[in-house]
């Protein structure tokens, strides 16, 4: 059965690259690791705008504007 909830949306995600966009314009790439009901994500093999960051990445909920699944 299809779910259109976003908290849905997201556990499909989990294992995959997602682009996420801050609301300063930041904008994120990377294999979504795991997320809360705050939408925190963590986030691994990360590129901040084209540049490679080491480990995971920790990203708040309260900062993200969009979430695209690539």
């Amino acid at each position: 059965m299809k779910s259109d909830r976003p908290f849905d949306s997201l556990v499909s995600c989990i294992g995959n690259q997602i682009t996420i966009q801050t609301k300063d314009g930041v904008t994120y790439a990377g294999d979504l690791v795991s997320f809360d009901i705050h939408l925190n994500v963590v986030l691994d093999n990360v590129f901040e705008n084209s540049n490679s960051l080491e480990g995971k990445v920790l990203i708040r909920g309260d900062t993200i504007s969009i979430v695209k699944h690539i």
